[in-house]
């Protein structure tokens, strides 16, 4: 049986060495025609456009969704789950005045016309920004340590970022609770069909079709 793997996240590296010969995509590359009897699709969390909607798929693919489980809270944090970007911002107290915002271009949007706070903004992409701020562009994998350091050097009073789970994130969250601030966390969108959180639940999915 066929196999292809969607998506440039952790997971999808992890399930492409446990499949030899298994096709591995990337969408953030290519926009393709996917050849499988069977398609896991393995792509950020926070991407829910269907799969059949970016990609085309023979009509008979089995399709499973692995999306990571979302982060849960510890006692020590102080966290604000909100639905969208919007919420976010509007969670913003009034003497939050300087905020680490950790958030997409698109999502930044409710953000860019903020005159009254100063950011941090981690990003790539210098479009969409809040009038008073400052881009840190440094990419992980990032320590607690570090994290901490940053926020503590710019004075951060608030973190906004998503919950997207997983390790590559975590150590600006961890970070926050270290050092006593608030999270604002874009909740993990649910998506369509079905899905699992974890390689070995995908790869048993998978054996379970490969043995019919």
């Amino acid at each position: 049986m066929r196999l292809a793997i969607v998506g440039g996240s952790r997971e999808a590296a992890r399930l492409s060495r446990r499949v030899p010969g298994a096709t591995v995509l990337d969408l953030a590359q290519q926009v393709p025609v996917i050849e499988a009897d069977a398609v896991i699709d393995a792509r950020h969390p926070f991407e829910i456009a269907p799969l059949h909607a970016v990609a085309t798929l023979p009509p008979e693919a089995a399709v499973m969704r692995l999306r990571r489980a979302p982060w849960r809270a510890e006692p020590a944090d102080d966290w604000i789950s909100v639905t969208d970007a919007v919420s976010a911002f509007g969670a913003l107290g009034s003497a939050q005045s300087r905020v680490f915002l950790c958030l997409g271009e698109a999502e930044r949007a409710p953000f860019a016309a903020d005159e009254g706070r100063w950011y941090l903004v981690r990003t790539r992409a210098h479009r969409c920004l809040p009038p008073d701020s400052v881009v840190t562009e440094k990419a992980g994998p990032f320590a607690v340590e570090e994290e901490a350091a940053l926020m503590e050097a710019h004075g951060i009073e608030v973190l906004v970022t998503r919950n997207a789970g997983g390790v590559g994130a975590y150590p600006k969250v961890a970070a926050a609770r270290a050092l006593g601030l608030p999270v604002i966390l874009l909740s993990m969108p649910r998506g369509p069909g079905p899905e699992v959180q974890t390689v070995e639940e995908a790869l048993a999915w998978f054996d379970s079709l490969s043995s019919r």
